[in-house]
């Protein structure tokens, strides 16, 4: 009897066992365990007190404040990323740059991993800085008006911002853009405060604090009306012997500026300084500050169309010889008692120099020559000086001469008659 009653228990207990093996198997089978993957689920960042209370600030790195994690779950367990908590403690730093993050779920699931398995941070000493807000328009207003880069200003006109040191160091320039497109008139807008480097690279506004909403910076955008002037250089004086200063050129030759009506009427160019040549045997080259040369109430439309860029033109001269034909010389103030006569039979060689073009186009027909006699007061042969009347755009490289017999009036004749 005893024997048969410990049987029955084994059967029992063999019954049990296998009871719990088939449920295992139909669990398993209905519902089984299954990965899954979350992404963009935010670490929370808890007691920062422990490093800003030192007068220092912390920055994530590698965006390890977002990470992805991976979860064995059964089928039937409904998850979203909302029932997950990321948390990374402060307080638990290591080596100063990790902190490890521990991942919670609000439902059962069977094991939760990650890639990211600590905050990464840097840890700096704070700094702050106050910059001037610069108003950008980044459209054109209406034709023939331009926005006032002086009086348009954004309220307040001043940021503070701080964090780490690295991160405020880098930032150069608070710009609040804003668009213009078609004003015709004075308005006021919202815009958005952005920071840029020194290399016009825009800084993650969240890596800083400030003292204003970024987001909505009040903006008064002022008119002026617009004007094309041009902009007049002369030169001043001579280039080295053998050489002429030929053109003077300046890029841009006119310009676009901005004032009030009144500022606008009273400019009818702009006049830089003279450049100099003396004794160039090259261009001249030299860019000039447009700025410099405005009317205080006159600001050019474009603010980067600063300058100006004049080039004299200096070219070396052509050296040739003309032969001057006689006819084409007088003489003038003989006494009346002499009469003269040229002592040489052929033409009159002179010695002459110009620029290429122009020499090509020597012509002896476009000069004359005088020979002045009204010193003579004796028979005699002379060799004078010509005036030569040269043309213009030509010079003479040495003094002409020409030789003269003057004799008494009627000695000629009187020789014929013997």
């Amino acid at each position: 009897m005893k024997n048969m009653l410990m049987n029955n228990w084994g059967l029992k207990l063999l019954s049990v066992v296998s009871a719990v093996i088939l449920w295992m198997i139909v669990v398993s089978v209905d519902n089984p365990v299954r990965p899954l993957t979350f992404t963009n689920i935010p670490v929370e960042i808890i007691n920062d007190s422990a490093i800003t209370s030192e007068g220092m600030v912390y920055t994530v790195l590698d965006n390890t404040d977002v990470i992805t994690i991976d979860v064995r779950a059964r089928r039937q367990t409904e998850l979203s990323a909302s029932d997950f908590r990321a948390v990374a403690n402060m307080q638990d730093i290591q080596l100063m740059k990790y902190v490890p993050i521990q991942i919670t779920c609000s439902k059962p699931v069977e094991s939760i991993s990650t890639d990211t398995p600590n905050l990464r941070i840097s840890i700096e000493n704070e700094e702050e800085k106050v910059l001037p807000i610069v108003v950008r328009a980044t459209s054109t207003p209406g034709d023939g008006y331009a926005v006032d880069r002086v009086n348009t200003i954004a309220s307040p006109e001043s940021v503070r911002i701080s964090g780490a040191a690295s991160t405020v160091q880098r930032v150069s320039q608070a710009v609040v853009e804003t668009d213009v497109s078609g004003l015709t008139m004075d308005t006021q807008k919202i815009g958005s405060l952005v920071f840029y480097d020194s290399d016009g690279d825009v800084v993650d506004d969240r890596l800083l604090s400030c003292n204003v909403d970024i987001e909505h910076v009040d903006i008064l955008i002022k008119l002026l009306r617009t004007k094309e002037v041009p902009i007049r250089v002369s030169m001043t004086g001579t280039a080295a012997d053998g050489y002429r200063a030929t053109q003077i050129n300046c890029e841009p030759s006119a310009i676009a500026v901005a004032g009030e009506e009144e500022a606008l009427a009273a400019l009818t160019q702009i006049e830089l300084p003279a450049v100099s040549v003396s004794g160039a045997k090259a261009n001249v080259e030299q860019v000039m500050d447009i700025t410099e040369y405005l009317p205080e109430d006159v600001q050019l439309v474009d603010a980067d169309a600063t300058s100006a860029a004049v080039t004299v033109l200096v070219e070396q001269l052509e050296t040739g010889t003309l032969s001057l034909p006689k006819s084409n010389i007088s003489m003038e103030g003989l006494p009346e008692e002499f009469e003269a006569s040229f002592l040489t039979t052929t033409d009159v060689s002179l010695s002459v120099r110009s620029l290429r073009e122009q020499m090509s186009g020597l012509d002896p027909d476009d000069w004359s020559a005088v020979v002045d006699l009204s010193g003579v007061e004796e028979a005699g042969t002379y060799e004078l000086p010509l005036q030569v009347d040269v043309p213009s755009g030509y010079e003479l490289t040495e003094e002409a001469r020409v030789a003269v017999r003057v004799e008494e009036a009627g000695a000629q004749e009187t020789e014929a008659e013997e």
